[in-house]
């Protein structure tokens, strides 16, 4: 293989955008991809303490590019919706060959409590995202009423975790009244909804945005009882790509006590090299 191709990182396609976002820059002139995450100088300034919408636009600005390497606007990675960001995450997280994502669960008896795991494998996944046919919204219905109401975006997320709500409840009813819209499109407007919207709006948002109000059935090794378990696939992505993060520091640690460098000139080597650099480092150390 030529020096040149192996110092390019294999890159993943973007998921599919909405149809509002085809058309607009970057999106109208390239195909756009993803490059993995845990490479590059850039990635380890990535802080994952920081507020969870922060942390994915961050590590999307860090990895999302057109086909010739420009990066994307923060703007168009914050209009994103929710579900789209999780998808680029899970692209992320299973970069490399992982074709499955493991999952800690507890029984929910309280009498067993035994942990196990399940496996996620990316094709259930995306066969999940391809159910509802990449709409942007959907409908709420409510006895005879039917509501619209598009997908949260990322820029929703954190201007909600920004607000004040005296329950959850209060939290569900401003999360409606901010994403209904009338037929077009068109922002509805809180003041002509009522609480049982909100109510009708969280018992379909698990069946038309899956990713978001992700669930798994299990049953317990233990004690047998089948039972659902909330899955936050977000969480369990970013978690993934901060342990890469971890190997990469790992990799500057050990490469900077055997051979001396610097970080710049560590990050100055392709990444296949300074792979090829640690296994030589293992082998000497276990002679």
């Amino acid at each position: 293989m030529p020096a040149h191709e192996r110092d390019t990182p294999q890159l993943s396609p973007f998921p599919r955008l909405p149809a509002s976002l085809r058309g607009a820059p970057p999106a109208a002139a390239d195909p756009l991809f993803l490059r993995p995450f845990g490479q590059d100088a850039g990635d380890l300034g990535v802080d994952f303490r920081r507020l969870r919408p922060l942390v994915v636009t961050a590590v999307l600005a860090l990895c999302a590019q057109t086909a010739e390497g420009g990066k994307l606007d923060e703007e168009f990675l914050w209009n994103l919706p929710v579900s789209t960001r999780i998808e680029c995450l899970l692209a992320l997280a299973t970069h490399g060959g992982r074709e499955q994502l493991l999952v800690q669960l507890r029984c929910p008896q309280e009498i067993c409590a035994q942990a196990c795991e399940v496996e996620l494998t990316l094709a259930e996944l995306g066969g999940l995202r391809e159910r509802d046919g990449g709409s942007e919204r959907f409908k709420v219905r409510r006895g005879a009423e039917e509501l619209w109401v598009r997908k949260p975006t990322g820029g929703d997320q954190l201007r909600w975790l920004g607000g004040r709500f005296a329950d959850g409840a209060e939290a569900l009813e401003m999360m409606v009244g901010a994403l209904a819209v009338d037929g077009r499109g068109a922002p509805l407007g809180s003041d002509r909804l009522d609480g049982g919207w909100a109510r009708a709006f969280d018992e379909t948002l698990d069946e038309f945005d899956p990713l978001v109000n992700f669930s798994v059935t299990a049953r317990c090794p233990d004690c047998g009882v089948e039972a659902a378990h909330e899955v936050d696939l977000e969480a369990l992505a970013l978690g993934l790509l901060r342990q890469e993060q971890q190997r990469l520091l790992l990799t500057v640690h050990r490469l900077a006590s055997h051979y001396h460098w610097s970080e710049s000139q560590i990050f100055s080597v392709p990444h296949w090299r300074r792979s090829h650099y640690l296994a030589l480092i293992e082998r000497e150390f276990r002679r």
